[in-house]
């Protein structure tokens, strides 16, 4: 089965201060029809830049290199023609973002925005207020007059995964769509998200800092840091079998991972943006087992019991515990 979205070498550098910064770098990836990846790493690694990149919402003055394919259409294909069959392909797809009332016209009533690519009139309205009510908003005929201040922010959300569910896409990119809500509103929202998925073969990319979280609903995860890939695999082995120093770290350094005497591991050092990556392993300023060579040399994203991981002493690692583990 050919991949709905694949990412081969994708770098992506940004205007900052009058000059391009790379803040992705040599993302290799690929997600088949129906499939749920969940993207995780800590606030600055990439994961949201990852995602605007496949959705064409780079800041303007961007460079995208590497190839981007949606269902075999080169997103960043040069010259006019190049732009409107990205523009093309790109309709096949949505994007659910952490804000949604930061993304919501003020002045927009719910039921006019979600109107607004659909069918019109009193049938437009109808299927608008049959997905509202799909979604767990109460009196949808009502809140179809509202407007976004009217509403709370896990409504809002719904009101984003509602207009998703109105265009079916083949693809929608979730980005941190559960941040700020609570437990309950963030179940519930993850709900929708993979009925999304299962009734309509909708494939998800799903962006979180919560690793358990993309565990709980997607297939495989990747993990960022500092603007690239440094594990893939699948979700189950990734959070009971990590490869990567990195992703053991995260997970050793989770909430409710200890007794409550003990202290929370934490990983060493701040993260790393990808501009201020140093010339060797991004990590290996934070990573206990780095040792001279990870230093000098950038390791590859290689093949490594069933997953990708990029390590070059992963094999020597082995059982070796992640930073934390030592204190249990």
């Amino acid at each position: 089965m050919n991949p709905l979205l694949r990412l081969d070498g994708m770098s992506v550098r940004v205007p900052v201060a009058g000059t391009l910064r790379e803040v992705v770098t040599d993302i290799t990836l690929d997600l088949a029809p129906g499939e749920a990846l969940g993207i995780v790493g800590e606030s600055g690694s990439g994961k949201s830049m990852t995602a605007r990149t496949v959705m064409g919402l780079l800041p303007r003055g961007s460079a995208v290199g590497g190839t981007v394919l949606l269902d075999g259409t080169d997103l960043y294909a040069p010259g006019r023609a190049g732009r409107a069959a990205a523009a093309t392909a790109r309709r096949g797809t949505g994007m659910v973002f952490q804000d949604a009332r930061a993304h919501l016209d003020p002045r927009q009533r719910i039921g006019d925005f979600l109107t607004e690519t659909g069918p019109a009139g009193r049938a437009g309205r109808t299927a608008a207020a049959a997905i509202l009510d799909r979604v767990g908003i109460d009196d949808a005929t009502r809140r179809l007059r509202q407007y976004p201040h009217e509403m709370s922010g896990g409504m809002l959300q719904r009101v984003m995964i509602a207009s998703v569910l109105l265009a079916a896409p083949r693809l929608v990119l979730a980005d941190e769509p559960t941040t700020a809500l609570d437990v309950t509103t963030q179940a519930e929202v993850v709900a929708l998200l993979d009925e999304l998925r299962r009734e309509n073969g909708t494939a998800l990319v799903f962006i979180t800092h919560d690793i358990d979280l993309a565990a709980a609903c997607c297939d495989r995860i990747a993990v960022m840091y500092a603007g690239s890939l440094h594990e893939v695999h699948r979700a189950d082995l990734l959070t009971t079998a990590p490869l990567h120093p990195y992703t053991r770290g995260l997970l050793a350094s989770r909430p409710g991972t200890r007794t409550r005497a003990a202290r929370l591991p934490v990983i060493p050092g701040r993260p790393l943006s990808a501009f201020e990556a140093p010339p060797g392993c991004a990590f290996a300023t934070r990573c206990t087992h780095a040792a001279d060579p990870c230093r000098e040399t950038r390791p590859p994203l290689a093949p490594h019991d069933g997953g990708l991981v990029r390590c070059d002493r992963v094999t020597e690692i082995g059982a070796a515990p992640a930073p934390g583990e030592a204190t249990r």
